[in-house]
Order: structure tokens, then C-alpha cells, then sequence
């Protein structure tokens, strides 16, 4: 970062404002919460969902915030630069005052429903870049060290500041999934995307998006910028969206897919097995063959998706079909315990389309039957959750329902909601609100050659139960019970 650079008449030209009272200062961080703001800080005054923070200018200001974002005059204490929407500017105020380090690094950014952090662990393997990271839901993660971040996509003040930290620890690639919410609310501003991938689109976060085709517009947002950006991308030709993305997404911009064989990269063969995938995939550089250590359809296309990403920005077909078979898991997607005559799959499924890819996919390996443990977040989109109930009574066998983050939503309200879903399904269903004792019981009931399918937390390290965080975790209580059944424990 430079003086000048960090100077408010700068940051107000780069985001179309302009600066109102005192001297053109420099600001040396950002901060949209007047709680964290650090001497030196421009205070971001955020108009939110339940309070506007032009409230708090005064409280910042008197923590050491030298200027303020805002989108209104006022008799404030410190300069100011006025927008038309904060939420807007806040992201490439904050980049530029970290020194626009994603101008200097390569990031791919992968957006869809399902799919995208299996997605970014295997696009980041295909670079062949020692030097890559990946940021998600799991975090921040590098050569085996993880930074948690507590959201799928950051704020952009911390964005910015770990995309700079990554520069100066000598990262060099970025693979980072892009959420919905993280686009709608300007999340991503200030970031330079060098490529891009749309996995797929269904109904999801229907709580914060009004309609499907809000959800699906904001998804698209982030292809219309890869395109003004002029970056790569590649979209999930087997979805429905997938026509929209191409036409959204930059000039070129390829398709994968396991059914169309005019798309760039197409998987000639998918041959699922109970312990993995094999692919033969075409690339318009070459063919590969590769062979994925984890099972399910829906995993195959994660990994074309990947291929098109690495192969159109470089990457050797054949490196890449190598770089595919070393990703041995991801942490909370499609993990599996195996007892002495069952297994248990942990997965993070928490739709009803991800919960219907891996139920069809336990189905696909050969499982005598299913028991599938789940359940439906607290104070979130309530449409979905029937609609679970019923994808767990069509395709398992029995269905344990139980609790997943109820936050401070009534457990009888979830349930109530949910167990609608069961109505004209085949499976038996049991009620079970402690998630342990209901992981322990299916493990239980179990009988030799069933799979049971623990969905919705994958590799979560909570239970948030109203306003408490209580430490949990899904594989923990998997392993024990698997243990108690084997008489090892």
C-alpha cells in the first residue's frame, strides 16, 4: 500500500465518491464494526438489516477511526467519504488500501449450491500449485494449516486482509468459493478473479433470496464480473442454469458435463464403485483418465468442473487426471467410517438436492439399506425442510430425524414442519432430538451391510442451540459409536 493510495481523495475515486470535511488524510485499515475499529481505521457505516451504522460514527471515532464511509452528510466528528451504498464501496476501499493483492495472485472463485468446497479442494490440486490456498466454509487452507473464518465467504475487510497476509506468506493461488449471500451483499467487491466455475443451482437460502430467480440472479452477478474482468470460466452444462451462466460468464467460457458430448470438457465414462469414480474425460488439450477416491456422481462432476478450470487456465489433461485421484477427502464431504460389517457416511447435505446426490449415491455403491440421520436448521428457509423429510423417506430405508443448529427457533417448529414430508413415503421415521443418541441409535439399528448417512454438519465443530455455541461434532460420536458396536471401545 502506498501514501497515496490510501489517501481519502483516492479511495473516494475509486468508488464514484466524494470526501466531505477535514484534511486528505490516509487511513491504514477498514472496519464495518465500530467494536474492532483500530487507530488509523476508516469506519464503514453499514445501513444494515436491524441497525444502520451511522450510529456508531461517534463510538469509532472516539476508538481512534480517522474517517468514516458513509452514505449521508452529517454533523459527523472525522472526514468523510460519501457513497451512494456503502456496502457497495466497502470492498474495494478495502482492497486498495491493502494494496490490490489480488491483482498480483491468481484467484478462481466457485459458485452453485451444492458441490463448491469439494470443488475448490480439487481445482486447487489440478493447478499444480504448491503455492495454493483455498478459503470457504472450511476456513482458510494451507499446506495443512487452517484459519477458520466463521462464514463461506468472508467481509471484504477481512478478504482484504487475508488475501494480503496470503501474498505476503508467498501464495500464489487462490481457490475460494463464492456464496450467494457473499455477492448480494458486495462481499467480493475489490477481488480480481482470474476464473471461475458454476457447479450447479437449487433452491437454497430462500430466507435471504425472495424467489429462486433472485437466487439464481445473484449467483449470476459474479459470472457478469468474471466477464467484465475478462477471466476464464466453466459451467455445469447438466444444469438447468447452465445455458444462463455461459451467456452471463465471459467470452469462451466452457462446459462440462457427463451427458452432452458438445460440451469442452465431457466425461466419456463415469463408473461408480463403492470406494470410488473412474472417469475417462475429454478436454479440448487432450484426454485423461483418472480415478477418484470418493464415490457418488455428484462427486464426478465436481471433478470436471475442476478439470475445465485447471486444463483452460494451463494445466496438463494428464497432470490433471493425476492431481484428481491424490485428493484423498475433504474434511466433512462424503467422509467414511467403516465398522466391522457397516459404514458411515458424514456429510455436509444440508439441502434437499445434496441430501437426494448422496442418498443416490450410497444407493449406487450397493448398501443393503440406508438409515439416514438429519435435520432442518433453525430460523432458516422453512420451504426446504418437508422437502428433506421427503427425499430421506423416498431413498432411505429409515430416516432418524434429530437437530441441526435449531438456533433459537423451536425444535417442535422445525419438526412440525418437517415431518410433513414423510407423508406418502416408504420409510420408517424416528424422532430423536439429541443428534448424538440419534447417531448412536442408527448405528445401532444397523444391521450388517447398511450404510448410514449422517447429514448436514459435515466437519461443523458446533451445535448452536438458541444463543449457545455447544462444541460438537458429527464424526466424534460416529466414531465412538462405531467403536461401542465393535466391542473396541
Amino acid at each position: 500500500m502506498t501514501i497515496e493510495a490510501s489517501r481519502l481523495s483516492a479511495l473516494a475515486k475509486r468508488v464514484d465518491g466524494r470526501v466531505v470535511g477535514g484534511t486528505d488524510s490516509c487511513v491504514t485499515g477498514v472496519s464495518h464494526d465500530s467494536r474492532r475499529v483500530r487507530p488509523g481505521d476508516l469506519f464503514a457505516a453499514i445501513a444494515g438489516f436491524e441497525t444502520d451504522g451511522h450510529r456508531f460514527i461517534h463510538s469509532a471515532a472516539e476508538a481512534g477511526a480517522t474517517a468514516a464511509l458513509v452514505e449521508r452528510e452529517g454533523p459527523w466528528p472525522v472526514p468523510v467519504i460519501v457513497v451512494d451504498d456503502v456496502r457497495r464501496a466497502i470492498g474495494p476501499v478495502a482492497h486498495a488500501i491493502a494494496g490490490d493483492p489480488t491483482t498480483r495472485m491468481r484467484v478462481i472463485g466457485i459458485t452453485g449450491t451444492n458441490g463448491k468446497t469439494t470443488t475448490t479442494f480439487m481445482t486447487a490440486a489440478v493447478l499444480g500449485d504448491d503455492d495454493a490456498a483455498t478459503l470457504g466454509t472450511l476456513g482458510v487452507r494451507r499446506r495443512g494449516r487452517v484459519i477458520k473464518t466463521g462464514l463461506t465467504t468472508p467481509e471484504a475487510p477481512e478478504l482484504a486482509r487475508l488475501f494480503a497476509d496470503l501474498k505476503q506468506e508467498g501464495v500464489t493461488s487462490v481457490v475460494m468459493e463464492v456464496s450467494s449471500h457473499a455477492i448480494a451483499l458486495g462481499r467480493i467487491g475489490g477481488i480480481h478473479f482470474a476464473a471461475g466455475a458454476f457447479t450447479n443451482l437449487s433452491p437454497d437460502h430462500l430466507d435471504f433470496h425472495p424467489t429462486m430467480e433472485e437466487y439464481g440472479e445473484a449467483k449470476l452477478d459474479f459470472f457478469r464480473l468474471l466477464r467484465e474482468q475478462h477471466g476464464f470460466g466453466a459451467v455445469n452444462a447438466d444444469d438447468a442454469w447452465g445455458g444462463r451462466f455461459r451467456v452471463a460468464g465471459p467470452a469462451g467460457t466452457w462446459r462440462f458435463s457427463a451427458r452432452d458430448s458438445a460440451a469442452e470438457v465431457y466425461a466419456e465414462r463415469v463408473d461408480v464403485e463403492r470406494d470410488g469414480t473412474t472417469m475417462d474425460v475429454r478436454t479440448p488439450r487432450g484426454r485423461f483418465t483418472t480415478r477418484l477416491s470418493m464415490a457418488g456422481r455428484f462427486n464426478a462432476a465436481n471433478a470436471l468442473a475442476a478439470a475445465a478450470l485447471g486444463v483452460g487456465l494451463g494445466a496438463e489433461p494428464e497432470a490433471a487426471g493425476r492431481a484428481l485421484a491424490a485428493v484423498d477427502h475433504v474434511p466433512g464431504r462424503y467422509e467414511v467410517y467403516r465398522g466391522t460389517d457397516i459404514t458411515v457416511i458424514v456429510d455436509y447435505a444440508h439441502t434437499p438436492q445434496a441430501m437426494e446426490r448422496i442418498l443416490l449415491a450410497v444407493r449406487d455403491t450397493g448398501a443393503r439399506r440406508i438409515l439416514c440421520v438429519f435435520g432442518c436448521g433453525g430460523e432458516r428457509d422453512r420451504t426446504k425442510r418437508p422437502k428433506m423429510a421427503g427425499v430421506a423417506g423416498t431413498l432411505a430405508d429409515i430416516a432418524i430425524l434429530t437437530t441441526d443448529n435449531p438456533r433459537r427457533e423451536p425444535i417442535d417448529q422445525i419438526v412440525s414442519d418437517t415431518v410433513a414430508g414423510f407423508d406418502d413415503t416408504a420409510a420408517r421415521w424416528e424422532r430423536i432430538d439429541d443428534r448424538a443418541a440419534a447417531i448412536e441409535y442408527a448405528v445401532g439399528e444397523a444391521e450388517s451391510g447398511d450404510v448410514v448417512c449422517v447429514l448436514g454438519k459435515g466437519d461443523e465443530e458446533h451445535i448452536l442451540i438458541g444463543t449457545q455455541r455447544i462444541p460438537f461434532r458429527d464424526r466424534d460420536v460416529v466414531q465412538r459409536a462405531l467403536a461401542a458396536r465393535d466391542g473396541s471401545a
